[in-house]
């Protein structure tokens, strides 16, 4: 029992894959790296980090306008400005 420990190989206790297209990632985090907050933390900022370096390469703009914006401020300028006053009535 004694030599069981050392012999074995860290088996992960974080894993995260990730499919862009047709690329396909795995991440995974060890035992050896902390608590498992910390794990998570480290596989977020890979995934992240892997996430831009994808977007960057396939030249994907970072900013895309709604359709639903355009749409909804043609709507606006369709309504009428001022609605019509109402009368107060008088007891």
């Amino acid at each position: 029992m004694d030599g069981q420990g050392l012999n074995k190989a860290p088996q992960p206790c974080v894993k995260a894959s990730l499919s862009l297209g047709s690329e396909q990632y795995d991440f995974t985090g060890f035992e050896h790296d902390g608590l498992l907050s910390d794990r998570l933390v480290k596989l977020k900022e890979q995934c992240m980090t892997t996430f831009k370096d994808y977007l960057v390469r396939h030249n994907v703009p970072a900013d895309v306008p709604d359709e639903v914006q355009q749409s909804s401020s043609e709507e606006e300028d369709s309504k009428p400005s001022k609605l019509p006053k109402r009368s107060k009535k008088l007891k």
